[in-house]
């Protein structure tokens, strides 16, 4: 089993080298507001976080009932947010809240047709608890699409794993506990694990094995870029970082951002 969080700007600050250096492996965020859509505004720190220190990186998006009026401008605004960026966990549906409950099977069937038809670069998920999964959705035609992340913990709640309360058989990960304490993140924190594959590829679900091309970053302070050479810098990196290079182009090597490959080993 993989463990792993999920956060928004609930948990305020994270020190994400503390959180990895825990033993977490992914993270899922919530990446903007279900009315507004407006960008959560810890997403950016989170995904850098996490990217900077190794850890898988999912995202959510709760729907509720002035959301899933327009799905096609819900999807479409997240997708500005992402900006095309790598999600080795995924897209995930949060379908959970009682103000949409009544709609039926049928409209959330299509309801996910349609925000997918937006989402086809990424894997998406869903993401319910134990009622939904039974009582509201129509998980069993469903699962033959999607993969399941289930919301199930114990009434007497202590942040820790109650294995009698698996879904394994059913679902594909696991949200054990909304009361978890981890390093690095004040408060409590939703805990999960991944079954083993829960993420996009059995070999995504190491956390820091984003992908095949993994170097360490030789300078002591290394500027990531929107574009090579010229472009404004989103973020600096650290000596002995550990990046995932997706692309190339001449001197220039290109992790979520541009960084010169003459600083890489």
């Amino acid at each position: 089993m993989i463990y792993g969080v999920d956060v928004s700007h609930y948990q305020g600050n994270i020190d994400w080298k503390k959180v990895a250096d825990s033993g977490k492996k992914f993270a899922i965020l919530k990446c903007m507001y279900e009315n507004s859509h407006k960008v959560d505004e810890y997403f950016e720190k989170n995904y850098e976080g996490c990217i900077k220190n190794g850890l898988g990186v999912g995202i959510y998006i709760y729907h509720a009932r002035k959301s899933i009026e327009k799905p096609n401008v819900e999807a479409e605004d997240v997708l500005k947010i992402l900006k095309n960026r790598t999600l080795n966990y995924g897209i995930w549906h949060d379908l959970e809240d009682k103000n949409i409950r009544s709609k039926g099977k049928s409209y959330f069937t299509n309801f996910l047709k349609l925000q997918d038809e937006y989402f086809s670069k990424y894997q998406t998920g869903i993401y319910c608890n134990v009622d939904w999964y039974k009582n509201v959705l129509d998980s069993k035609e469903l699962s033959k699409k999607y993969k399941f992340w289930i919301a199930r913990y114990p009434s007497q709640d202590k942040g820790i794993v109650v294995e009698s309360l698996s879904p394994k058989s059913y679902s594909q990960g696991w949200q054990y506990s909304s009361k978890g304490k981890v390093p690095g993140i004040n408060g409590n924190v939703d805990l999960d694990i991944d079954f083993g594959t829960l993420a996009v590829t059995a070999s995504d679900a190491a956390g820091a094995t984003l992908g095949k091309d993994i170097r360490i970053v030789t300078a002591s302070h290394l500027n990531a870029r929107v574009e090579p050479s010229t472009g404004a810098v989103l973020h600096v990196l650290d000596k002995g970082d550990k990046v995932n290079v997706v692309e190339t182009k001449g001197n220039w090597c290109k992790i979520e951002a541009w960084v010169s490959s003459a600083f890489l080993k």
